[in-house]
């Protein structure tokens, strides 16, 4: 219901922002447009993902994950952001240019914050996941390091700040330690997994969408490798993983 409410009013000042520069007044009805069409997309876009969570997770049948291929972090999301923050900036700015150089000085800082996350999206490489016969093995620019199928306890769907999550439990915090290359990372790894298991109560956390894959799909497909070992050599199989 209070997605729903959300959705609602930011489509009723999106209507009103477009009535307003409709009229000629754009000064209320543009940063009615940009700032409210923000907020709808992203509670759009979260209602639909949580709904196709729940979806994957009520889903019969058995979930099947080919290996050996990475599902590889999507800089769409980062970069549609980043274009986000540079209109709301630039809205912001060219709103309040009238009334002195430091309210709009507010708005140009939103948009080189906007800019330099697309610049650090572009340049950086990404972060993956990739599901082999052994483990699940995280990537990224920084390290790469292996939760081994007998060491995962359990795996848990949630949600932090509405947006879909998987939580994943661990026996042996030490092995995991043991894979991180370069071991010079392994420190903080550690230090990382010790903030989650404080924000989140589980030491590592994977938030689906930013792969491009439902938090159902994947929760089911990690818990029925975990608890199946004899179905782990599909893993070793190539092709495309899609949620």
């Amino acid at each position: 219901m209070r997605d729903l409410f959300l959705i609602g009013s930011s489509a009723v000042f999106v209507a009103m922002g477009l009535l307003a520069t409709v009229m000629g007044n754009l000064r209320v009805g543009v940063p009615s447009i940009v700032l409210f069409g923000s907020a709808l997309f992203v509670f759009v876009s979260a209602r639909v993902g949580r709904a196709r969570t729940v979806r994957a997770l009520e889903a019969a049948g058995t979930i099947e994950a080919i290996g050996g291929v990475r599902m590889t972090e999507l800089r769409s999301r980062k970069l549609g952001m980043a274009a986000m923050c540079v209109a709301i900036g630039v809205t912001f700015s060219w709103q309040f240019a009238p009334q002195g150089w430091w309210p709009a000085s507010l708005g140009w800082l939103i948009t080189v914050a906007g800019g330099a996350l697309a610049v650090v999206t572009v340049v950086r490489a990404p972060s993956w996941v990739q599901l082999n016969p052994t483990g699940i093995e995280f990537g990224s620019a920084a390290m790469r390091y292996v939760v081994r199928w007998d060491h995962l306890a359990a795996v848990k769907v949630g949600e932090f700040n509405r947006v879909p999550m998987v939580f994943l439990a661990l026996r042996d915090v030490a092995g995991l330690a043991a894979s991180v290359q370069p071991a010079e990372a392994r420190s903080k790894l550690l230090a990382g997994m010790a903030s989650s298991e404080g924000m989140f109560g589980f030491p590592l956390v994977i938030q689906p969408a930013a792969f491009g894959v439902e938090g159902g799909w994947l929760a089911r497909a990690l818990a029925q490798y975990a608890a199946e070992p004899g179905r782990r050599a599909e893993l070793a199989e190539r092709g495309r993983i899609e949620g």
